[in-house]
């Protein structure tokens, strides 16, 4: 099975989910503060110092913090409940009147007379050609540096109270001076007495004692080191590592975003799953995070597992991000909701699912050739994707009625190198592939020859390139001996640009080229009875 399951049944499960009335709230524990977002244009330099000069275009004041991921859970249509402790003064007023607009209840939260919100800025700059980078974090902190004992006691005390028979307990706190780790476990006992699925995220320097019995833990590649005591580990590795942890807290999941395209999946009595993006987009690391916790949160609270929150997510990024022309941070569009069952509604699947494992291309292949429909295969290692190697696929794609693309693997690549990494990795190479319009699957195969997958597969056509001599096409036996058909195609385009100009070899038939509007000659073998 691929590590995206199946693209359409995931669609289907998506839209049933965003279609459904929320009832069932989701309480979020955490420090909120406020953010304040500055985007800008850069292309001088000062004067007076070496520094960029930058033009602002663009400035926005949100909840940041435990106030974003509810943010997230609101745009999705959940029902966010903030427990976080608010002071006074105009900050206050300013995040008490953000959280309103956004839908969310915050009217729980804990009043400390003698705090202030924090106040976070963070100046983005870019040029024409560039997306925006971070260039200067600035903090207003306003924070006791130990809350008092009671406060602590009463977000305890209001947390337990909203321990509801089957809501969601997220708790979004990131340092111990907010919450003590032992009222942290004690909420996390309540909530598993109480039937409610408790989501931790991981925080530094706090032993995992104190997530015991939680449902999921959310912990950033760094803190799941520090926990296991190790400054590097392969995230292959991390699996056998961290199992016994997992098994001897009681602990049922574990999620740990690794960069922006993967998630590591650990479920107790379930082999590891790696998820992944197949793309990049403008998030940082930490607004990526916190939206996984947005997502992921409202996905639990109408019984969906963390496969379908982490499709959910690869949407609504995709939302925010062309909001925001290339940026975006999280749950800054409120209607995030009706946007993703836009796209849901076009029946088009994430260009990540066309990525399928050959069990999982055998058996959808299987069920297309039931349709009556023909398939076309072309493969090759695809290091660097050209433009003619794009026109090719698009012409191949017309031979039948999907196409699907066969790439071979880094270690593949490597052994016929005679050593090195491939210029571009597997997942890279697919994932570029996966997004053309004219390619219906990609899968990656450990063979230096095809003949293993075209066996397998059977295509109807087999589509090469005008580089192989006709007797040396890999896999040309197999082909004959079931009845397919094997098409030669150069990859390149008349002078670069413009429409492409296939040359054709077949079997038997002088090297010919092909004119405009001609049909390529083609060698067919006879199918087999």
């Amino acid at each position: 099975m691929s590590l995206f399951g199946d693209a359409r049944m995931h669609q289907e499960a998506l839209r049933q989910l965003l279609q459904q009335e929320a009832h069932r709230p989701v309480l979020i524990l955490g420090e909120a503060f406020l953010h304040h977002l500055v985007v800008g244009e850069v292309d001088q330099v000062s004067r007076e110092a070496p520094v960029p000069i930058v033009r602002v275009v663009h400035e926005e004041t949100s909840p940041g913090g435990a106030g974003a991921i509810a943010t997230v859970v609101a745009a999705l249509g959940g029902k966010p409940i903030l427990l976080t402790v608010l002071g006074h003064g105009e900050e206050a007023q300013l995040l008490r009147r953000l959280l309103d607009e956004k839908g969310i209840d915050s009217s729980y939260a804990v009043s400390d007379p003698r705090e202030r919100p924090t106040v976070k800025l963070r100046l983005f700059g870019k040029s024409a050609e560039s997306i925006p980078q971070q260039m200067l974090r600035m903090e207003w902190n306003c924070l006791l540096e130990q809350r008092q004992v009671q406060i602590q006691r009463e977000l305890l005390r209001r947390a337990k109270g909203f321990l509801e028979e089957g809501a969601v307990f997220l708790c979004a706190v990131e340092s111990p001076s907010f919450l003590c780790p032992e009222d942290l476990a004690e909420l996390v006992r309540s909530a598993k007495l109480r039937g409610v699925k408790a989501i931790v995220r991981g925080i530094p320097g706090v032993s995992w004692e104190f997530y015991r019995g939680a449902d999921s833990v959310v912990s950033e590649l760094s803190t799941v080191l520090e926990t296991l005591g190790a400054t590097n580990i392969p995230p292959a590795e991390i699996p056998d590592a961290i199992a016994p942890l997992l098994k001897s807290q009681e602990i049922g999941q574990l999620l740990i975003p690794i960069g922006q395209e993967c998630l590591l999946w650990l479920r107790q009595g379930f082999p590891p799953r790696m998820l992944r993006a197949g793309w990049r987009d403008g998030f940082l690391a930490y607004d990526h995070l916190v939206s996984l916790l947005g997502v992921g949160a409202f996905v639990q609270s109408l019984g969906g597992d963390w496969e379908l929150a982490w499709e959910l997510l690869q949407l609504v990024r995709k939302v925010q991000t062309a909001a925001r022309t290339g940026f975006s941070h999280p749950g800054e569009d409120q209607h995030t909701r009706a946007e993703v069952l836009k796209i849901l509604e076009q029946d088009q699947p994430p260009a990540s699912a066309k990525i399928v494992s050959l069990p999982e291309l055998l058996h959808r292949a299987g069920e297309l050739r039931k349709e009556g429909k023909q398939l076309v295969l072309a493969y090759g290692n695809f290091e660097v994707l050209q433009p003619g190697h794009v026109a090719a696929l698009e012409w191949a794609r017309q031979l039948g009625d999907f196409l699907v693309v066969g790439i071979r693997s880094d270690r593949v690549i490597q052994l016929m190198k005679g050593g090195g990494n491939p210029g571009v990795s597997q997942s890279e190479r697919a994932a570029m592939l996966a997004a053309l319009g004219c390619v219906d699957f990609v899968t990656v195969w450990e063979d230096p020859g095809i003949h293993t997958l075209v066996e397998k597969l059977r295509p109807d056509v087999v589509v090469n390139g005008i580089e192989w001599p006709p007797e040396q096409i890999l896999g040309w036996q197999i082909v004959e001996q079931y009845g397919g058909r094997i098409v030669t195609v150069p990859i390149g385009v008349r002078g670069g640009v413009g429409q492409p100009r296939y040359q054709v070899r077949a079997f038997g038939i002088p090297e010919k080229r092909a004119g405009e509007g001609e049909e390529p000659v083609v060698f067919r073998f006879p199918r087999a009875a």
